[in-house]
């Protein structure tokens, strides 16, 4: 079993859809002016939280997250998401980083204590249908939109997507 979803395996990710959280630094209010946050300052003891989805395992992600794009040698990053051996795939504009991760995560910023009981956000199931693969994100999208709300309710700083 993995630190962020059950039915995921340090082996195996499960390939069902999984919401996560990466905290970040307290300056990134400060520096980025349209950082989502209503208020001079947040209360002590409350985080700074980007809530986001994805069909990777939440690792592989956070991997993506906050990898080093810019070296020329970097042109993609190990995965073994969606088969037995580690493959590499290119940087693409779908596993970019999060609005505001790349600079302001918090280093070994996943929080599964967050949201480890809220995976896998939407299963998969064997046989799938058309128009399934869409209802599922959606789905999943909700688990995201409803995890970030949550947060912000207990007085978080939350971005989303």
């Amino acid at each position: 079993m993995s630190d962020c979803c059950p039915d995921c395996t340090d082996d195996n990710v499960c390939g069902n859809f999984h919401v996560y959280v990466i905290e970040l630094k307290r300056k990134v209010l400060i520096k980025e002016p349209n950082f989502p946050y209503e208020g001079d300052t947040l209360p002590k003891g409350k985080r700074v939280y980007y809530v986001g989805k994805t069909q990777h395992s939440i690792e592989c992600r956070y991997k993506q997250h906050v990898s080093n794009r810019k070296k020329k040698s970097r042109k993609g990053f190990m995965c073994n998401c969606f088969g037995d051996e580690p493959k590499k795939r290119p940087f693409t504009k779908f596993n970019k980083p999060g609005k505001y991760i790349k600079k302001y995560h918090k280093k070994g910023g996943l929080r599964p204590a967050v949201f480890f009981h809220l995976n896998p956000a939407a299963r998969i199931p064997r046989k799938n249908s058309q128009g399934m693969m869409d209802e599922l994100n959606r789905k999943a999208l909700d688990a995201e939109t409803d995890l970030a709300l949550t947060l912000r309710k207990d007085g978080h700083a939350v971005h989303y997507n």
